[in-house]
Parts: structure tokens; C-alpha cells; sequence
């Protein structure tokens, strides 16, 4: 586990400008009370395939400067090529939570990247 601060290019301003950059997107109601951008292919997991989206034409620019940010601070991350791209908005009104699960390692692998943009947020980890 690795945990860094003040990761996104630019500070708060590069903050303010990746969020306005997401929101241009549209949002998709999701599960537990959230909305969710998804950029990406689309996995089946019970047959392990992968489908890229027709007209898919890779992640947002600020996705891509995070990842290469954060790359260069850790070691752990040599070799790592993100599959997904996920953007996440916890509605209150709607009672948005992220319930506990694990992971499917077929697609995602070992490592996963969480960045909070906005507000504080408190991770729980589960080794099962």
C-alpha cells in the first residue's frame, strides 16, 4: 500500500480543472447511490472477455496526467498500464456509498490507483 498526497498536476487549480474536464462527460447512474463516468473496455467476467467501445478513443487528458504523475513517484508502478479509467460521484441525496468488496485480479491485476478529488475520503482496505 502506498499512499501520496497532493497528486494532481497544478494543485487545486489542476483539481478544479480535471473535475470541469470530467463534467463535460455525462454521468450514468450507477450502483449504491452513485453516478460514474466509466473509460474503458467493457469486461464480461464470467466469460473474461474484453470489448473496447466503438469510437473509444482513450482516457480524458487529466486521467492521463494523474496516471503519469503518480507513476513517477512509485517503484510499484513500473510496467503498470491502467485498463480503466472510473470517475465516481458520491450523490448524498441519493445515499451514495462504495460497499465493501474485492476486486476481480482477472482484468484489474494487483494494483489500483484511488485518487479523491474535492473532499477528504477515508479508504478501508480488506485482505481477504
Amino acid at each position: 500500500l502506498e499512499l501520496f498526497s497532493e497528486v494532481v498536476p497544478g494543485g487545486e487549480a489542476g483539481e478544479q480543472c480535471a473535475v470541469q474536464e470530467l463534467q463535460a462527460w455525462p454521468w450514468q447512474p450507477s450502483q449504491s447511490g452513485r453516478w460514474k463516468q466509466d473509460f474503458g473496455p467493457k469486461a464480461n467476467f464470467k466469460k473474461k472477455q474484453v470489448k473496447v467501445p466503438e469510437g473509444w478513443s482513450g482516457f480524458p487528458r487529466c486521467a492521463r496526467e494523474l496516471l503519469e504523475g503518480i507513476a513517477g513517484r512509485s517503484a510499484t508502478l513500473n510496467g503498470f498500464e491502467a485498463v480503466e479509467c472510473l470517475s465516481l460521484w458520491y450523490d448524498a441525496e441519493r445515499g451514495a456509498n462504495h460497499a465493501l468488496h474485492v476486486d476481480d485480479l482477472w482484468l484489474w491485476g494487483e494494483r489500483i490507483i484511488g485518487v479523491s478529488l474535492q473532499s477528504d475520503s477515508v479508504f478501508t482496505f480488506y485482505d481477504p
